[in-house]
This record gives C-alpha cells, structure tokens and sequence, in this order.
C-alpha cells in the first residue's frame, strides 16, 4: 500500500479498498467492549455530581464544561428509556468510540498501515484509564474525541498543502475551549502548523472567519450564569458577577501549574504507570521508535513531537487528585506515533501479518477490562441505599462534596425519599445555596460561624433528625452543642449529653440474651430489622459502644475483596426497658434497620456479632468475644437499582 506526499512534503497513504474501513472497524469495536462493560449506574465522586448536574442544569465544578452539560442533556432528552447515569455513560462510550475511530485515521493519516492504525488506537481506547472514562461519566472521553478530530482535520489541511482557510481548525479549538482547558495544549503544535502556509491562506476575511469559528463556541459559557440564576439543585457558585465568571471558568480555586520538586517525577510516573498500564508504557516505547522514523519528515515530527510534549508535562506539573486521567492525551497521540513505528519495523512483512495485530490486541486487553469493571458504583449505590433505607423520617442529611453526591443522584433525580434534604457543607459556602436553605434555618447566616454547623444547630433544635455521612465525622460538633452517635449505615447528630450521663469510666458492657433477624430469608437490596435483647449491668449502655453485624458462615465472618467484613451493619445499641434499668434481669430491646447490599452472596448463612468499644472488643457474651447469632437466608432475587425497600422500617426512628 503506497505512501504519496502532497507538495509540501506532507506524507500521506493512499488507501483504498476494505483497509480503508479499519479505523471505524477500531471504533466499532471499542464500543462493543464499553458497551458490555458500562456501569449501570453513578458512582461516587464526579461521575453522580455530573449526572445529577445534567438532569436539573445545574453548575457543575469548575470549569464548568458547559458543553457537556448541554449536549449530555440534549442527549438524555432524546433517549427516553433508561436510567439518567446509564444514558450519560452510553453517551461518554460513544465519545470514546468515535475517538478510537478518528485516532486511527490520523495515524493513516501519518503514513500508518490502516490495521497496526486501527491496533494502535484500539489499544490507546482500552488503557486502564481510558476504560474508566468511557464506561463511567466521566468528561474526558469527549475531550478525547475533540483532541482526536482537531488533529485529523490539521493532517487533512496538511495534505492539501495549506491553501484553504483553517476555520475548521478554529471551530474544532473553539469547541475544545467550551469544554475542556486542556486543548490549549495543542495550540503550540498547531499554530506551528499553520503559520508556515500564512502567505497561502491569509485575507482579511478568512481570518475574520476563523476568528468568528473559533469563538462561536465559546458562547455555551453563556449556560453557566443563566444556570446559577435558577438556582438548582447542585452549584459550585453563584457565577453571575464577572469576577465569579471568571474564577470559575479557569478553575482559580483549584490553583495553577505547580512548581517541580524531587517528588514531582515519580508521583507523576504513578500517574502514568496507573493511567496506562503496562500496554501504555509500550505504546510510549514505540513511539519512540515512530519519532525515529519520522526523521526524515522533520517538521511533521517537530509538530507531533511538540504536541506530545505539551499533553506528557502538563500532567507532571498538575499533581491533582485524578492526575492519572491527564495522561490520556498525551497518550492517545502516542498511538500514532506508535503505529507509524510498527509499521516501518513491519515493512517487509507479509500483509497477512499485518492484520494480525488488531485481534490480539482486542483478546488481550477486551478480557482484561471486562474482568475489572470500571467504577465503584456497587458500592455508592449499596451505600447510599443503606443510607436512605434507614435514615428517620424528615432527617436532614449532611454531606461533604463526593462523599455525597450519590445520595444526593437518588433524592434528585431518581427521586427517593422526598421527606429528606441534603445539605452539602462544601456547597455551603458558595454563591447563593445557603439562601437555598433559609427554609429550614428561618435565619441568615451570622458572619464568623461555620454554615453547616448552624444548619445542623438549627435543625435539631426544632427537633428534626441530622445525619452524616462519614465525610463529616471529624468536625467540631461539640462547638455547636451536639454530639455524634453512630447509627450503622450513617451518623446521628444529637444534643450533647451532660458530663453526669456520659460518666467518667466505662461501665460494665451489656450482655446480649437474644437476637433475632426479620425476616429471616430475604433478597439482596432489601431491609430486615435486628432485634436484641440485652441485659444492663451498669444500669445503661455506655455511651460509644458499637454494636457490628456481619454475614458469615459456621467458621465466622465473611471478609470482602477489599478485607472488609461483609455486609457489616454497625449502630449504637439504645435498648429501651420494659422495667427498671437498674434491674440485671429487665427486658431492654434494641430494633435497628438492616439493609442487605446488592452484593450480598445468596445462600445459607450466618449473622456474626461482635460489641466494640473504640477499637477495642467485648463480650457479647460472657468468654463469647463473637457471636453466631442468628440464620439469615439471602435469596438470588434483586430489584433494580434504586428501588428502595418497601417496608416502614426505611421512615422509622433510630432507637435513641
């Protein structure tokens, strides 16, 4: 298959035939492997913030990518069957998809055999990262795709030797800037691109037209101030004012580049290694060998080279919580080095072998991402509906940035407990979403004093229920007169205790007499409820004791993946007496909610108890530091996803 260079030295292949099908073969079968591999649901972090953003227009953090939101939206909008989040992972495969499909035409573009192409994208598709962006929601895959089709319009420029206008380059730069800031990388490269055929292309009005492409785009920020003035459901600021606009858009909260030190390197090499894996480390490796044997077209190697550059030390010097993630561009454009390299290293090959590469990269690497879902939505959404189906009726839940996110996905858009309202702290101090909870508050906030602990002050006061999620646990809620009691699946906000009722030693601990499990065969995503009959010594359970139920079998307790116990339910004992409680022998009962995760394990088994102190643990019984305490039958049933259980037990009071 001949290569031909335009006039300008450009190198381009002339394919013809079923080859030249390969690239979309690429990203048709990128898509089958994220199909197959989709999460069904949000899970923590930015993946339900996202979700929950699109569904009610909201404000997402900054940049804001206000063209996401709207296309995600738009998307959602036509789709009508579906749960939200899975609509919008389908949307982020099909970025994906398209940009494994563009990647490959570039690197045929560059002088690549079209299967080591379609091999060479394909495996930039299925890194380990790449995965996670377009199996989850993520907004990566859509820069991706944008990356992707600005470079394959540049090469298409290229090969017509720079004598029409680059509007088209303007417009996709354009839309790269409404949505993600990392496409300025590119602008070196490109600009470098296209200065050498000014002369060619240059006239007042094909400048003024790319100058009006290039900033059409940028009137999707125009969504962002319109969006906060509705004041919606999730705003990361009230982004009306310039200053605010402006802030929000370049993500100055966030901070800048940070300066290099000794451990910027190998945190950033982690980075890399977690991003790709080892398959990206071998891309990287032959697309040493591509720039080696691009040499001979230097200016073509300085632009990619220069691109390439730009996207690998950004990440470096930009250590955020997902820094992994910012490799991605920088290895995408490997691919195509890589592929020109695999191609001069196979040039005497038979074509046969040529096509050999493609399916093994797919029987490598589709098995190994399917074996590892991507995301942790199991476990947001087992958490957030333990959460919901035991909190007490119009609780207040108090939630901290991503630890809250899929709670507030199930109130907000699946539409769950309406007798229940999130109040995010980190949300508290920005733009107008404090004045979204005057109704609960009946007051301002006064300067000096910490948001979230008035709210919770407040709410307590009159007598409505406070939870928290773990996220909130350290703060200081003794400053606002409450106390923190564990209260299994969340925390329970209560006025404090006096000294007196707390006491100076521990107490002797309760001693358990029964439990039993209601009901006692039941399915995955559903609600028992624990009742335990104990016998007070001291006369009360001493304040702190935790009492943990875990699933096991006649040898014990049940460990998880992860070496957690499984299906552990934990919550303060607060047993109330049927007579005095002094008594040794009084009938104290303790009825708490019991929610069986999603991946609970059916069959016969067993619920272990155990009674804690602290870290330290006690008889449940005497010389009895674990407790086989009662069968539990798990059925293979499950309901779909966000369906809360239906029984009382999800609205009742905690015992205390």
């Amino acid at each position: 298959m001949p290569s031909s260079k335009a006039d300008d030295g450009h190198p381009t292949r002339a394919v013809s035939g079923p080859a030249r099908w390969l690239p979309a073969v690429a990203g048709a079968l990128a898509f089958a492997v994220y199909l197959v591999g989709l999460a069904p649901t949000v899970g923590g972090g930015d993946s339900a913030e996202l979700a929950t953003v699109i569904h009610g227009l909201g404000v997402p953090h900054p940049t804001g990518y206000p063209l996401f939101v709207l296309i995600g939206k738009g998307f959602c909008t036509l789709l009508a069957w579906g749960d939200t989040a899975w609509k919008l992972h389908l949307l982020c495969a099909i970025y994906g998809a398209f940009a494994v499909g563009l990647l490959a035409a570039c690197a045929v573009r560059v002088g690549a055999h079209p299967a080591l192409a379609a091999a060479a994208a394909l495996a930039a598709g299925l890194l380990p990262a790449s995965w996670h962006a377009a199996t989850t929601l993520e907004v990566y895959t859509l820069h991706l795709l944008i990356q992707a089709g600005l470079l394959y319009a540049w090469l298409r420029w290229e090969g017509k030797g720079g004598r029409t206008s680059p509007w088209l380059l303007a417009l996709l730069l354009g839309i790269g800037l409404a949505h993600h800031r990392m496409v300025l990388l590119l602008v070196p490269a490109m600009g470098l691109a296209t200065l050498r055929h000014t002369r060619r292309w240059a006239s007042p009005g094909r400048l003024l037209a790319c100058a009006v492409a290039g900033l059409s785009p940028l009137l999707a920020y125009g969504y962002l101030p319109w969006a906060a003035a509705r004041n919606p459901t999730v705003s990361w600021g009230h982004v009306v004012t310039p200053r605010l606009f402006w802030r929000h858009v370049t993500a100055a909260d966030y901070g800048g580049i940070a300066s290099l030190d000794l451990d910027s390197v190998p945190r950033a090499w982690r980075a890399l290694v977690e991003a790709g894996g080892t398959e990206g480390l071998a891309l990287l490796v032959l697309a040493l060998a591509g720039s080696w044997f691009l040499r001979r077209q230097p200016r073509l190697a300085r632009i990619l080279g220069l691109a390439l550059g730009a996207t690998l030390l950004f990440p470096v010097a930009y250590p955020v919580v997902d820094q992994a993630t910012f490799f991605l561009p920088s290895l995408q454009l490997a691919a195509i080095l890589a592929a020109v390299g695999a191609t001069r290293a196979m040039a005497g090959a038979r074509p046969g072998w040529m096509l050999l590469p493609l399916p093994l990269v797919l029987l490598a690497l589709g098995p190994a991402r399917l074996a590892h879902p991507a995301g942790d939505w199991q476990d947001a959404h087992d958490s957030s509906m333990a959460l919901l189906a035991t909190a007490p009726t119009d609780a207040l839940l108090f939630t901290h940035g991503p630890t809250g996110f899929a709670p507030l996905y199930a109130l907000a858009v699946r539409g769950l407990r309406p007798d229940m309202q999130l109040v995010d702290s980190k949300l508290l101090c920005l733009g107008r979403y404090p004045e979204s909870l005057e109704r609960l508050r009946g007051q301002a906030l006064p300067a000096g004093v910490d948001p979230e602990l008035l709210t919770a002050r407040t709410a307590v006061a009159t007598g409505r229920p406070v939870v928290l999620l773990e996220g909130l646990s350290d703060l200081d809620w003794n400053a606002a007169g409450l106390e923190r009691v564990d209260a299994g699946s969340h925390h329970r906000l209560v006025p404090m205790r006096k000294a007196a009722d707390q006491g100076s030693a521990p107490s002797a601990p309760p001693t358990l007499l029964e439990l039993t499990v209601e009901p006692g065969t039941t399915g995955p995503g559903s609600l028992a409820s624990l009742t335990a009959h104990w016998s007070l010594p001291a006369g009360q359970v001493e304040p702190g004791l935790r009492l943990v139920a875990a699933l096991g079998d006649e040898q014990g307790p049940l460990l998880a993946d992860n070496g957690d116990l499984l299906v552990a339910h934990d919550h303060e004992p607060a047993p109330t007496c049927s007579s005095s409680a002094t008594d040794p022998t009084a009938s104290c009962v303790d009825v708490t909610a019991f929610y069986l995760p999603r991946h609970a394990p059916a069959g016969s088994w067993r619920l272990w108890l155990a009674l804690y102190r602290g870290t330290e643990r006690l008889p449940v019984r005497p010389e009895q530091r674990v407790l086989d305490a009662a069968p539990l039958e798990v059925t293979t049933a499950r309901p779909e996803l966000w369906t809360l259980p239906g029984s009382s037990l999800a609205a009742s009071e905690p015992g205390r």
